[in-house]
C-alpha cells in the first residue's frame, strides 16, 4: 500500500467511525472522540506495515497524528490549537507503539500480526469499565492510568468517566482517581515502540519457508 492509498484509507475510515459515533458536543468530547477513532483506524493498518522497513511504520504513526489534527480542526476549528496539535502526537505515538505490537506478533504469525494491535489497543483503553471490580484493590489510579482513552482525555481536557455514559458502565466514577500524565505516557508509547522494534531486529519470524523440503513451513528455534 503507497502513502496515498495508505493516508486515504487512514482518513476514509477515521471519519466513517467520528461520524458513526455522532459525538457533536461538548467540544472535549468531540476532540476525544476524533482522535480516539484515528487511533483506531491507524490500529488496523498496523500489520500492513509490520513486514516492512520499521520507517513505513513512522510514516504510518506520522499521517496518523495530521489526520487527527485535520478531523479536529475540521470539528473545532482554532478555538484550541494546543490541544489539538497535542492529540496529534498522541495518537502518532499510540501507532508507533501499535506497529511495534505488530511487528512483535508477525514472528509468531501473520493472523496474529493482524488482530493483536488493535486488541491491545481496545482491551486498554476499556479497562476503566471492565476491571471495575479490582479497583478497590488495585486503586482507581492504576486502572485510570493505563487506559490510552484516557490519556487522549486528558489532552482533550474531558473527563469521559464522569459522563452518563461513564456513571453508568463504571463504577471507578464514583470514586477518586486521577488521569495519567500525558507527556509520561507520550515517553513510555515511544520507549516501548523503540524496545519492541529492537527486540524484532535482525531475528527471523518463528515460521519461516523450508525451501529444501518443498515450501513447508518449518518452526524456528
Amino acid at each position: 500500500m503507497n502513502a496515498v492509498v495508505e493516508t486515504a484509507v487512514l482518513a476514509a475510515t477515521a471519519v466513517g467511525l467520528f461520524v458513526v459515533l455522532g459525538i457533536a458536543q461538548p467540544t472535549g468530547a468531540v476532540m476525544l472522540t476524533g482522535a480516539a477513532s484515528t487511533a483506531l483506524a491507524a490500529s488496523l493498518l498496523t500489520p500492513g506495515v509490520a513486514s516492512r522497513p520499521v520507517g513505513h511504520t513512522g510514516r504510518l504513526a506520522v499521517t496518523a497524528a495530521l489526520v487527527t489534527v485535520v478531523i479536529l480542526l475540521w470539528q473545532t476549528g482554532l478555538a484550541r490549537p494546543g490541544p489539538v496539535l497535542s492529540l496529534g502526537v498522541a495518537v502518532g505515538a499510540l501507532t508507533l507503539f501499535l506497529g511495534g505490537v505488530a511487528r512483535v506478533a508477525l514472528r509468531w504469525s501473520e493472523t496474529l500480526a493482524h488482530w493483536l494491535p488493535t486488541t491491545v489497543l481496545v482491551v486498554a483503553a476499556t479497562v476503566p469499565f471492565w476491571a471495575t471490580s479490582v479497583a478497590h484493590r488495585t486503586g482507581a489510579d492504576a486502572l485510570v492510568g493505563v487506559s490510552p482513552l484516557s490519556y487522549l482525555a486528558t489532552i482533550a481536557d474531558f473527563d469521559y468517566l464522569r459522563t452518563t455514559p461513564g456513571y453508568r458502565h463504571s463504577t471507578i466514577s464514583g470514586l477518586r482517581y486521577d488521569y495519567p500524565n500525558p507527556g509520561v505516557y507520550t515517553l513510555f508509547l515511544i520507549a516501548a515502540a523503540a524496545g519492541l522494534v529492537a527486540g524484532t531486529r535482525n531475528r527471523p519470524p518463528r515460521h519461516t519457508v523450508n525451501h529444501s523440503r518443498g515450501g513447508e513451513p518449518e518452526q524456528c528455534p
